[in-house]
């Protein structure tokens, strides 16, 4: 069956978030670029973009990964103020 799964946490200094969610098959192996390969490109792939860009804005580090049947994505963020 198909999942999605959200894990965050205050590490130290920083939110750590992952994102998992099921896949069929790898995609890191033959989309490095994480370019969608849906046909209304205009309509999908806005998600990769928009998590990417505000990491960057934020100073922060974003991993992509696959792991047992999984396509992972983990953020971490600098929190300014660690007693949030």
């Amino acid at each position: 069956p198909r999942h999605i799964c959200i894990i965050s946490a205050i590490k130290g200094k920083y939110l750590s978030i992952v994102v998992s969610n099921s896949i069929a098959s790898g995609v890191l192996e033959n989309n490095k670029n994480l370019e969608t390969t849906k046909k209304r490109k205009n309509m999908h792939g806005m998600g990769i973009n928009s998590v990417t860009n505000t990491v960057k804005k934020y100073e922060g580090i974003v991993r992509f990964s696959e792991e047992n049947g999984e396509f992972i994505c983990h953020v971490l963020l600098l929190l300014k103020d660690p007693s949030c």
